[in-house]
């Protein structure tokens, strides 16, 4: 687990239906901010057209050749936003801190103008903010639904 390498690998067309099983997963909508299940037919025209969206960036992270969950980072000028999930059975075992870290490298290769990376989470979501401080981000600011974790590129550890 902590020892094992982590890859990301561009998300696909064919990995629609992947992600659609993990964006209803119900841990993921209990801590998304929109918390009814999506219908599929909305996912996929989502998911068409994030793919061919060029500032955003949709990962699978890999273990061992098997997908583990998904990363997005959506650009905007110097700023990305990231949305991440891991996969019910693979949750707990250290994979979300290792990914964040994964894809800080990922994004100062593909986008160098990206110099600082975000995330909003619930305040509630011990998890997820526990991997995003694992991962080098630090609580930049507090709102009345969300907390936000930020990692500045090109001052974080490579």
């Amino acid at each position: 687990m902590a020892d094992e390498a982590i890859t990301l690998r561009r998300a696909e067309p064919g990995d629609c239906d992947l992600y659609f099983s993990w964006v209803n997963d119900p841990a993921v909508r209990a801590s998304a901010f929109h918390p009814h299940p999506i219908a599929y037919e909305d996912h996929s025209r989502w998911f068409t057209a994030k793919l061919s969206d060029a500032d955003s960036y949709l990962y699978v992270a890999e273990c061992r050749g098997r997908p583990i969950g998904q990363i997005r980072v959506d650009c905007s000028a110097d700023l990305g936003e990231i949305d991440i999930s891991i996969d019910a059975a693979e949750r707990g075992s250290g994979y979300a801190s290792m990914v964040l870290q994964v894809v800080q490298a990922v994004i100062r290769a593909e986008n160098p103008r990206c110099a600082v990376l975000v995330a909003r989470v619930k305040p509630d979501n011990a998890s997820s903010r526990h991997a995003f401080v694992a991962a080098g981000f630090f609580e930049q600011a507090k709102q009345n639904d969300h907390v936000v974790y930020r990692c500045d590129l090109w001052t974080a550890p490579e």
